[in-house]
Order: C-alpha cells, then sequence, then structure tokens
C-alpha cells in the first residue's frame, strides 16, 4: 500500500508539470519519460507478484532500487527449485540478470 501510495504521489508530481505552461518543452519530455518508466515498474512489480502467488506463494513482496531487485516470500523454506521459478520471474518481467535478484524467505 505504502508503494502504490508513492507511486501515486510521483505520478501527480510529474502530471502537475505536464500541466504547468512555464516548463519547457524538453523538462515536459523528460516528465513524460519519469511517467512511462513509473507506469512500467508498477506493473512488472505486480505482475510478476502475481505470477509468483500462482506458483504457490501465499504472500510476496517486491523491491527495486537502482543496485537490484529483491524478492521477500512468505514461506518457512524455499527450495532451489522455487528460487530458480523466482528468479525466471524476476528476470523475464525486469529483464534484469540473475545476479542482480536477491531471493529470501520469512
Amino acid at each position: 500500500m505504502k508503494r502504490n501510495n508513492t507511486y501515486s504521489e510521483n505520478l501527480e508530481i510529474y502530471e502537475d508539470i505536464l500541466a504547468n505552461n512555464n516548463i519547457s518543452n524538453d523538462q515536459k519530455t523528460i516528465a513524460q519519460n519519469e511517467i512511462s518508466a513509473i507506469v512500467n515498474e508498477k506493473k512488472s512489480i505486480d505482475s510478476a507478484e502475481s505470477l509468483i502467488k500462482i506458483k504457490g506463494f501465499e504472500d510476496v513482496v517486491i523491491f527495486k532500487n537502482n543496485n537490484g531487485i529483491s524478492v521477500i516470500v512468505k514461506s518457512d523454506v524455499l527450495k532451489p527449485e522455487q528460487v530458480a521459478q523466482i528468479q525466471n520471474i524476476i528476470e523475464k518481467e525486469f529483464e534484469i540478470e540473475g545476479q542482480n535478484i536477491t531471493i529470501t524467505n520469512k
């Protein structure tokens, strides 16, 4: 929920920039690119979380930062094949390599 609020706040900031007549076209282009990036990131996270839940995990949270992606799944134990499934989903949804993915259980 907190993540969605952050996305909404950031989108609102960039939409305000687009609506401002005193902003240059270059700045508006940057704002539009940021909006696209936020929307795409949110779609990737939502999709990956859903796909991981389909694999039988009760709950999952994905965090993306500059260094990579962290995935936390609700599970007592993660079997190697489960880690591989999760990693595969993340690699495809985010077009990222495995060494930039951290998968843990709670």
